[in-house]
């Protein structure tokens, strides 16, 4: 149940920040993404960005670390400093893919746990996806996904 509630919160706040795009000054963009095997979404720049530029600032939730085996786990980043919650962005900063070579984005998760900060790494043009590395940890457990 609380699962359920989460996602509806999550899809409510997504659908607020979408229909008020120009207020919020997100410039990205969703569109398909050509770095994954099957037909699943990314984040692309609809500006051009300079390097050590924030994307976003997104708020999160924490979620317990022991909820494990449902959809959110693909979206939650570790806490700095608590174990036993992981954090769930809300806003675009989840919707950012892995690459081990592309890499234009890197996050921040702030000390005290309530933002992650997405910014470039180096020019990113307009139209050019976002991508991190999500690091190993990630992989670990989901050894069925391409890296």
């Amino acid at each position: 149940m609380i699962i359920i509630l989460i996602i509806l919160i999550i899809l409510l706040i997504s659908l607020i920040c979408i229909q008020n795009r120009d207020n919020f000054m997100i410039n990205v963009d969703v569109k398909q993404s050509k770095y994954l095997p099957f037909k699943a979404n990314g984040l692309f720049a609809s500006k051009d960005f300079k390097k050590g530029e924030t994307i976003e600032v997104c708020p999160v939730l924490k979620i317990d670390s022991k909820i494990n085996n449902n959809i959110i786990n693909e979206y939650i980043f570790k806490s700095n400093n608590d174990n036993k919650h992981n954090l769930l962005s809300m806003g675009y900063c989840g919707l950012i893919n892995h690459s081990k070579k592309d890499i234009n984005v890197k996050w921040y998760v702030s000390k005290n746990n309530k933002t992650i900060r997405f910014y470039c790494i180096k020019n990113i043009k307009k139209g050019e996806e976002l991508l991190t590395n999500y690091g190993e940890n990630y992989w670990k457990h989901r050894k069925d996904l391409h890296k």
